[in-house]
């Protein structure tokens, strides 16, 4: 089923609901019109859309049906700036974002921890005092510190906010879970696990000194996922696999895809796949050790900027009826088991609206972690025509109003 709400106008930030919630313009006839001719238009274009997605080849790093770059923000800020630039996709569950903030913001939260930490035997200050060790065995070995406790004023403010504004932009998430400071030394480890019920999205953002030219003085430390291919492994034999590993073998690279924690990387995950940290070995320095700020993304939000949004961050009663009477038709043709394969997962869309009006000028998938059911004869390109169907029925959606400028819709559509 989709958790799906129909748009608020009063506000931004409220939560998702399961219940369908009318607000808004009670819909005019053309608009009602509209539905029916897309739901239509639909029905007689899914089966080009799969058929056209067989003909697209496959890959773990293939670009995705409608994925492209997030919108530049209109702030000004240099941190908003950083925090919004391209992402690389590894797969449909890890995003990458080198360079999170400007070098110096994150050289000034390491250089808090480093100060702090400074080898002094006669150092009696508080802050030093801070680290939970947590341990559970056979599972986590690390320490950790709630991270705003531990910055406060040096800097932690702008961080978080870079933050908040990706998890809004380009996620489509209007909040996250509070976040902890964690540091690697020799024997830390987080064996394999999976993070269901925080938020849609995980996150690993590092303060490891360690880049394409700088080794830390440990080894291990890199966040490891299972690959797509090791989640539908018995697929993949049957499929060319056995072929294949017979010529190669199999080795911890094509089961486990590693991430190294370069210093100011920002790793956003689909926590569902199971994930962990790799043993650290070495170091026993926590200043020379694997230092990360992590936590989750949650609540999925619409988000709104620009001309037509309202002055509480809302959206005018007009709009919101458009995109609403265009997605109706459109989840009623997901639930069609005839026609889409069972999906669970987020989509997040990125619609602009330009100045003229009429229809989007471009509509795409900022991330998506959209997963089909595994009896599919090809997950993939389930996947693919599900997030192919949304762009569609957004594109053709309107006429809009014509207003002062562009206006930037976020639309994160959970399935469950």
């Amino acid at each position: 089923s989709l958790v799906f709400q129909r748009l608020h106008i009063g506000r931004v930030r409220g939560p998702m609901s399961p219940r369908r919630c009318m607000s808004g313009a009670s819909g005019a006839s053309g608009t009602r019109k509209k539905a029916v001719e897309l739901k239509q238009h639909m029905k007689t274009y899914v089966q080009q859309k799969k058929h056209a997605l067989k003909q697209q080849p496959q890959g773990l790093n293939m670009t995705r049906a409608g994925a492209v770059r997030a919108v530049t923000p209109s702030s000004s800020s240099s941190t908003a700036a950083a925090a919004t630039q391209g992402s690389t996709h590894l797969s449909s569950s890890v995003i990458i974002r080198d360079a999170f903030v400007p070098a110096k913001q994150a050289q000034a939260l390491r250089q808090h921890f480093l100060d702090t930490f400074e080898p002094k035997p006669a150092s009696l200050s508080a802050e030093r005092f801070v680290w939970d060790y947590w341990h559970v065995p056979d599972q986590y070995t690390l320490l950790r510190t709630p991270a705003d406790n531990f910055f406060r004023t040096s800097g932690w403010d702008e961080i978080e906010a870079a933050l908040i504004q990706f998890a809004e932009r380009e996620l489509g998430c209007s909040a996250m879970t509070p976040v902890w400071l964690s540091c690697y030394v020799d024997g830390c480890v987080q064996h394999l696990h999976a993070d269901v019920p925080h938020g849609p999205w995980a996150f690993v953002y590092s303060l490891t000194e360690w880049d394409e030219n700088t080794r830390p003085e440990f080894t291990g430390g890199e966040t490891q996922m299972l690959r797509a291919e090791t989640l539908d492994y018995w697929r993949g034999w049957f499929d060319g696999g056995a072929a294949k590993m017979s010529e190669t073998g199999l080795n911890q690279d094509g089961i486990v895809e590693m991430i190294q924690p370069h210093f100011n990387r920002l790793t956003v995950f689909d926590p569902r796949v199971p994930h962990g940290v790799r043993e650290v070995r070495g170091t026993r320095d926590v200043r020379k050790g694997r230092l990360v700020l992590h936590g989750w993304f949650s609540a999925p939000t619409p988000f709104y900027e620009g001309a037509l949004a309202t002055a509480d961050g809302g959206l005018e009663d007009s709009v919101a009826e458009i995109i609403n009477v265009a997605l109706e038709p459109l989840f009623s043709m997901l639930s069609d088991p005839d026609m889409y394969a069972p999906i669970v997962g987020i989509c997040s869309v990125r619609m602009r609206i330009g100045a003229e009006g009429g229809t989007p000028t471009e509509v795409r998938v900022l991330a998506s972690n959209l997963k089909a059911h595994p009896g599919s004869d090809d997950v993939v390109e389930e996947q693919q025509a599900v997030e192919k169907a949304i762009v569609d029925a957004l594109s053709s959606s309107g006429p809009f109003p014509s207003s002062e400028g562009h206006t930037d819709i976020t639309l994160p559509l959970v399935f469950e």
